[in-house]
């Protein structure tokens, strides 16, 4: 049953080749990951390989089998949908306005100082970098769908910007799959809904998250309503207020249900490692001041401790301990933590030595003068995604090196391996990080 001002339809696909067949959704909930191009095709093909190798009964084999093969064909939608890359033209054609929350530059950084090892390519291809104009468009009878809040417009297309791209789009289970109950939400929203933000990772939430808040002020009405993911720790809260949100401002968006939105206000997403330096500065000013920073001059050195992290753990930090103190360092761990106080502890922070993690983005809050240290795991370090706090840094006006360690099997996940630290390695990095600041 529908709340008071909202309006169930059926579910909408994308006439012609958008097309989606009802039963679609069915192979989704067996394989909810899975997309319908060829390696879905590949995966649905390994069950029935794993069953040939089994000592089951012939007949039962047989059987199974066949319903295995019936899965596999439900599956694969006869058409593939609609999808837009990029909004301009869309939107242009339907007369819908552009606003421009920042302009496109060009971005030209430095490498990191590599302390112990050379320079890897995943730096080096983000040295120059060009950034689109960031926009606000006003979108009418725009739906979002899943946990994620893909976008689809009124025409039935799915935007691919709002998700990084075809390649994350195509692996939602909201796009291979029927799309769910739709509701009509009468009035204004503004998505803060995201890919990565959503999962309540600290870095993502401030980055991915709140930065797409940069510029909106004055251009989305007053009366408009915050759509958010669920809310899974307090910072998320403490933030949105800070920023001048209040609670009854948010509403939130679960993806159990389609919504269409009367109007849907969506900012072009703020990508990792093409930080604009006015949008950080904008968001380093308001969360500082809404958290009182203290006037006194920079002075504390702080090693970030994930000892109780499920992954890239320094599995051998207690020996590290002495090396670090030995310079001055103190260690933290961040767990727990108000917003607040981590804002005001790191806007005392001359240096900043971590393991690659969350805990990094409070550089966020340092000085310019302040000297970064990354501990990284070899795999991340090749793997093209250790560029986040090199290129923050650089925003920020700060320095940034990185010591690469030695990658520890970590039983509690495959794919995020802990790391181990030698101490006179940490010590030699230690001793140039402070001589080159």
């Amino acid at each position: 049953m529908a709340a008071a001002g909202e309006r169930c339809s059926a579910p909408r696909h994308a006439s012609g080749p958008g097309r989606f067949r009802p039963h679609v959704k069915i192979a989704a909930d067996f394989f909810p990951r899975h997309h319908h191009h060829s390696g879905l095709r590949d995966r649905l093909k390994q069950p029935v390989d794993r069953v040939r190798q089994r000592p089951l009964q012939a007949a039962w084999r047989r059987r199974l089998e066949r319903v295995l093969r019936r899965v596999r064909g439900l599956a694969q939608p006869q058409h593939q949908p609609l999808v837009i890359d990029d909004l301009t033209e869309w939107c242009a054609a339907r007369g819908i306005e552009t606003r421009t929350l920042s302009r496109a530059q060009g971005l030209v950084r430095r490498l990191p100082t590599a302390l112990g090892a050379t320079s890897h390519e995943s730096f080096e291809r983000r040295m120059n970098r060009s950034v689109e104009d960031r926009v606000l468009r006003c979108l009418p009878d725009a739906r979002l769908a899943g946990p994620n809040g893909l976008l689809i417009l009124s025409d039935g297309a799915f935007v691919a910007e709002a998700v990084y791209g075809r390649s994350h789009l195509e692996v939602e289970p909201a796009y291979v799959a029927a799309p769910a109950r739709v509701v009509r939400k009468s009035g204004q929203y503004f998505s803060l809904l995201g890919k990565f933000s959503n999962a309540g990772n600290y870095y993502h939430w401030i980055h991915d998250g709140l930065l797409r808040l940069h510029g909106v002020d004055g251009m989305v009405p007053p009366d408009a309503k915050y759509l958010v993911p669920p809310l899974q720790s307090r910072f998320q809260m403490d933030s949105l207020r800070m920023l001048g949100l209040s609670e009854d401002q948010l509403v939130t968006f679960t993806g159990e249900e389609v919504w269409e939105c009367e109007k849907l206000w969506f900012a072009s997403l703020p990508p990792s490692g093409s930080e604009v330096p006015e949008a950080i500065g904008w968001l380093r000013e308001r969360l500082s001041a809404a958290a009182g920073t203290p006037d006194a001059e920079p002075a504390r050195r702080i090693y970030i401790s994930r000892r109780r992290a499920a992954h890239a753990r320094v599995v051998n930090e207690d020996e590290l301990v002495p090396v670090l103190e030995r310079h001055g360092y103190e260690i933290v761990e961040l767990s727990g933590t108000s917003l607040v106080d981590q804002i005001r502890l790191f806007a005392q922070a001359a240096s900043i030595v971590a393991p690659h993690g969350a805990g990094m983005t409070n550089m966020l809050f340092a000085g310019p003068r302040c000297s970064n240290l990354e501990l990284l795991e070899p795999r991340w370090a090749t793997n093209g995604h250790a560029y986040v706090f090199w290129t923050l840094a650089q925003t920020l006006g700060q320095s940034f090196a990185y010591v690469v360690a030695e990658s520890v099997t970590n039983p509690e996940n495959d794919e995020r391996a802990n790391l181990f630290v030698s101490p006179a390695v940490l010590d030699r990095a230690l001793i140039s990080l402070h001589a080159s600041s």
